[in-house]
């Protein structure tokens, strides 16, 4: 853990204002918008409840978009692959299908899993742990979900120990804004959105980087050839555990319809 941590900061010193000045503006401007809720500037709720749809609608597609940006650049930072920013622009015209096509794969079939009875994806969650990082930052043919399902069956108790010691700083820090929270108001929730969470989120994929680099650099080479030629995902496939979670979905609502 100590290890991972000297490694990080190097890249998290080096890349934080490029990677935290847009969470900052980002989350500036959305703590304005919610005391502007909370002070009532706007001249009717109508109005109000129509802006503040657009622009959380914007708000979430300019921040997913900024967390896939971080993703590829902590990435290409920790297997000296950044060249500055038309590299991670490169990488990601590169490599958005696949980390896409992957990200929709795992996501759903976790979901789907979870409606299993939770234990189903529990599993999948920690699995496929470094999938989408894997997609990202390799440059050869490979599946990505064997890469992670290999680093995580070969050290899953020193990854367990490790992502919950970063998962309970996480609690410490939510733990904190809400104490600011219910100390001064909205004011607090904002400025503990603008002080942790570009911390939080930029060291958070940088540490996740160098984990899955070490590990990857040690496991990777024991894997069996012909598992990793196995192809990754396609999008039918997405398209096959999506319909299982729309069916899984209607057996629950069906079910609490009857229950209830």
């Amino acid at each position: 853990m100590i290890v991972f941590l000297k490694t990080t900061f190097p890249f998290f010193k080096r890349y934080f204002w490029f990677m935290a000045l847009p969470y900052f503006l980002l989350y500036g401007f959305d703590g304005v918008l919610q005391i502007g809720i909370a002070k009532h500037w706007f001249s009717s709720e109508v109005k109000a409840e129509i802006s503040v749809a657009v622009l959380s609608i914007g708000l979430s597609l300019l921040f997913s978009f900024l967390f896939y940006w971080n993703l590829f650049l902590s990435g290409m930072a920790v297997f000296g692959k950044y060249e500055g920013i038309s590299s991670v622009w490169s990488q990601i015209k590169a490599r958005f299908g696949l980390s896409a096509r992957i990200w929709f794969y795992v996501f759903i079939k976790i979901y789907a899993g979870f409606l299993m009875l939770i234990i189903p994806g529990l599993i999948w969650m920690v699995r496929y742990t470094f999938a989408t990082l894997s997609a990202v930052v390799e440059d050869k043919a490979i599946n990505v979900l064997e890469v992670s399902e290999s680093i995580v069956r070969a050290r899953f108790w020193r990854l367990s120990w490790i992502y919950s010691l970063f998962f309970l700083f996480g609690i410490f820090i939510g733990l904190i804004s809400l104490g600011l929270y219910f100390s001064f108001g909205q004011l607090g929730m904002v400025v503990a959105n603008i002080v942790f969470m570009p911390f939080l989120y930029g060291f958070g994929l940088f540490f996740h980087a160098v984990v899955y680099k070490h590990y990857r650099d040690e496991i990777l080479p024991q894997i069996n050839p012909s598992d990793l030629a196995i192809p990754n995902p396609s999008w039918t496939d997405v398209l096959k555990w999506f319909g299982l979670l729309m069916v899984l979905l209607g057996c629950w609502v069906a079910f609490l319809i009857l229950v209830f």
